[in-house]
């Protein structure tokens, strides 16, 4: 598992807020995303048992970024997927 801190502009974050609550993606990188849970944040559960949830900070220009997976290379495709889903919007 792993953290990343993303900085992003509050405007820009927001854009992110409203765009996933509106749709959730359909891959973060090779994974297949299988469902959404929105309890503390955007939680995306992911084939192959691996997750990442997105938790924007209250008092910061930033989105946190938690990701589990079981190898190396599973968690470094999940942080690329998260990278590309926040650059897109």
């Amino acid at each position: 598992s792993t953290r990343i801190d993303l900085t992003l502009a509050e405007s820009k974050k927001a854009k992110l807020l409203s765009h996933l609550t509106k749709e959730t993606p359909d891959a973060l990188d090779r994974f297949k995303v299988l469902r959404c849970s929105r309890l503390d944040g955007f939680k995306f559960y992911l084939e192959k048992e691996g997750w990442m949830l997105l938790r924007p900070s209250g008092t910061e220009p930033l989105v946190r970024c938690y990701m589990e997976a079981r190898s190396r290379k599973d968690l470094l495709s999940i942080q690329r997927g998260a990278e590309t889903l926040l650059h897109k919007i």
